[in-house]
This record gives structure tokens, C-alpha cells and sequence, in this order.
């Protein structure tokens, strides 16, 4: 617990390391600094489809840990829904904190550092934003990541240089994808996955990279089903429907949820929880409580199930101070606030929540800081 403490101090002063690695990397030579190059594609999405915001690395470099800040311009798309980190080993835990509507801010751990090592121009991040079914055809919006307020940090605890490229949505066309379901989970092979979204026809493919689709079947012009030639992790993987005109649509897949009512702790309901693809039956997390920065706990089912979780309070000594249950929905993610779930309990310090489900869900750890406006990740603990 050490380490992921010493973890979240460095992410909550994030703004004071930028300028301590600013001023760092001003004395280190040019050629001896680590780079990292980043690309927000261009987007052409239809009114009403959906804009999946993609943060792309050009060449493979391991991440461990750090954030990133990414803004969109407002004017023809709504709120964010959902965002995913991608990573081979599917370690990469965030928590992405959303300002003033259009700006996020994800802060990111990955223990493996296998995150950035998914191959050239793979998707580190995606933001799922809808386009607004009123967006006038030709409107525009700037998708920008800020490298002033964005770092990240290698195996060796070393900061990346940022180089840049961002990106521009133009609202056109009819083809969009908004959905793939399932979305994140290991589909056997001859098992088929459904592509939703608008504007498919006839004769459109359904192409996966590094996978073999052996079938496309047309079901109607917002739903295509590939049955795949091989076992398949989802996760992660950049799918294209390409229709019989010649136009395309990319998307990157993962399993795509909805927030199960909001906590009341205004910093919280602003963040979305990002998961790993580690499920759990039981968990332990750390319980704390002062003016300025609170604990929570967040958990998504993973499969097509409702888990009925149940959570328990226990002093540094041991002491069962309270318990609870909560069923979650299938398809639903929830993050609440140690004190809402049990507000009666004053926990002091090395409290703990213990969590065990019906079934394998996925569970995470947030940490909040209010004064910082910042939430950030802390993996579960298995053993207490």
C-alpha cells in the first residue's frame, strides 16, 4: 500500500512535478531525453453518431504511470459517456475527471508498464463522446491533448518529452460506429460480435486487426454481426466497417457502460472510473475521511450478469464498524464515496473496506482530493 500511496502523492501534485520536470529536462542534452509522440486523429462523424476520441502513439514506448489532459470544443458534440485505456496486458487502471463539460483530465497507473507498448500508431485512450443529432453538417470541433498539463513516465522514472499532433472532428457523412458488444470479453472463434452504430449497407465488411473475420452478415443499417475465425480479446482492438461505396469508420472496442446514478460528492460524479481487465470476487480497500480528500470505491460487471456486492467496514484493529449490500445492474458501473455507503461509520486511519461479490466483477480503488480537483486510481488489494 506504500507504493501506491507514494503513487497517488505524485499524481495529486501533478501541476508541481510538470514544473519540476520542466526545469529538469531544460539541463539534460536533447538527444539523452526519452520522447513520446502522441496524435489525436481527424474524426468525420454524421449527426447523432458517435465521436470516439482516440489517443494514438506513434511508436511503442512503456508507460508506468502519469495524466493526461484532453479537451474537445463543445459546440456540436454532447458529454462524455464512457473512456477506456488500452494496454497488452490490460493492466492500465485511470479515473478521468471531467471540467467545465468539454475538458478531461485522466490520471493513469499501469504496474506492468505495458501500457504504450501495444505496436505504431495503436490507441492509448479513447473518450466516447455522442455528435449531437442537431450538429450542422460541416461543423468542425478542435480535439486537442495539452501537453503542458499531460506527463508521463517511464519504467525507469524517467519523464517523457511530448510531441504532439492534434486533431479535428468534421461533422459529415452517415457512417458511425457506436458500439461493440461485447465489448472487452475473450469471444471464442465461430462466435460472433454485433457492430452497432448508423449508416451501414449492404455488403459491408467488418475487418479486426490481427484477426480473422470469416463472415460479415447485414442485419440492418445499424447493426452488422462478424463471427470470428479465432479466439479473441477485445479489448483494445481497432475495428473498421468498410461499406460497399468505399467509406469506412474506425473504432477501437471496450465494453462500453452506464454510470448507476451518481455520488453525491460533486468531484466524484464528475469521474468517470477506468478498470483493468482483472475481475474480482473479493477485495480489500483502504477507507479514510478528512475536510480536503475522501476514498471511494467503484465497481463494473463484466458480464451479462447482475452482481450483488457486498461491502464491509473494519477498523485498523480489525473491528467490524458497519456492512452493506448494493446489486449492480449488468452493463452498469458505480463509484460512491467510503461515507455514502456507510454513514454512520467514521473512519479513521488504516480503516479498510472489504468487498465480495456473487459474481467475477471488476473493482477499483479512487482516491480524491478536492482542493486539487483530482481523483486518481489505487489497483484493489486481494489479501487484507
Amino acid at each position: 500500500m506504500s507504493a501506491t500511496l507514494a503513487m497517488t502523492r505524485c499524481l495529486e501534485n501533478m501541476r508541481r512535478l510538470v514544473g519540476v520536470c520542466c526545469f529538469l529536462l531544460c539541463a539534460i542534452p536533447a538527444w539523452a531525453q526519452p520522447v513520446v509522440s502522441l496524435r489525436i486523429p481527424d474524426e468525420t462523424e454524421p449527426p447523432g453518431g458517435l465521436l470516439e476520441m482516440k489517443v494514438q502513439l506513434t511508436e511503442p514506448e512503456p508507460i508506468l504511470t502519469g495524466g493526461i489532459a484532453l479537451e474537445f470544443e463543445p459546440a456540436p458534440l454532447g458529454s462524455l459517456e464512457d473512456a477506456a485505456l488500452f494496454s497488452p496486458a490490460g493492466d492500465v487502471t485511470g479515473a478521468a475527471v471531467v471540467v467545465g463539460g468539454s475538458r478531461v483530465y485522466i490520471a493513469f497507473n499501469s504496474p506492468d508498464g505495458s501500457f504504450g507498448t501495444g505496436g505504431r500508431d495503436q490507441a492509448i485512450a479513447a473518450l466516447a463522446i455522442p455528435v449531437r443529432s442537431d450538429a450542422a453538417v460541416g461543423s468542425q470541433a478542435r480535439l486537442t491533448l495539452d501537453p503542458n498539463a499531460s506527463w508521463w513516465i517511464n519504467p525507469q522514472g524517467d519523464f517523457y518529452v511530448q510531441e504532439v499532433r492534434q486533431g479535428l472532428l468534421t461533422v459529415g457523412g452517415s457512417l458511425s460506429i457506436n458500439n461493440v458488444v461485447p465489448g472487452s470479453a475473450l469471444v471464442p472463434a465461430g462466435a460472433s460480435i454485433a457492430v452497432l452504430g448508423t449508416g451501414f449497407q449492404p455488403g459491408a465488411r467488418v475487418q479486426i486487426e490481427g484477426v480473422a473475420v470469416s463472415s460479415t452478415r447485414f442485419v440492418s443499417p445499424t447493426r452488422l454481426e462478424a463471427r470470428l475465425g479465432q479466439d479473441t480479446q477485445m479489448h483494445g482492438k481497432r475495428i473498421r466497417v468498410r461499406n460497399a461505396n468505399g467509406t469506412e469508420v474506425t473504432y477501437y472496442s471496450f465494453q462500453r457502460t452506464v454510470s448507476f446514478g451518481d455520488s453525491s460528492r460533486p468531484l466524484l460524479a464528475r469521474t468517470v472510473p477506468i478498470f483493468a481487465l482483472a475481475t474480482y470476487f473479493e477485495a480489500y480497500f483502504s477507507a479514510f475521511a478528512d475536510p480536503g480528500r475522501f476514498s471511494a470505491v467503484a465497481f463494473k460487471t463484466a458480464g451479462d450478469e447482475p452482481a450483488d456486492i457486498s461491502l464491509e467496514a473494519y477498523s485498523a484493529e480489525g473491528e467490524l464498524l458497519g456492512s452493506t449490500t448494493l446489486t449492480l445492474p449488468q452493463g452498469r458501473r458505480i463509484a460512491r464515496e467510503a461515507s455514502e455507503l456507510f454513514p454512520e461509520v467514521t473512519f479513521g486511519p488504516g480503516s479498510r473496506l472489504r468487498a465480495v461479490s456473487s459474481i467475477a466483477v471488476q473493482m477499483l480503488g479512487l482516491l480524491g482530493d478536492d482542493a486539487a480537483g483530482t481523483v486518481v486510481p489505487v489497483d484493489p488489494d486481494v489479501v487484507p
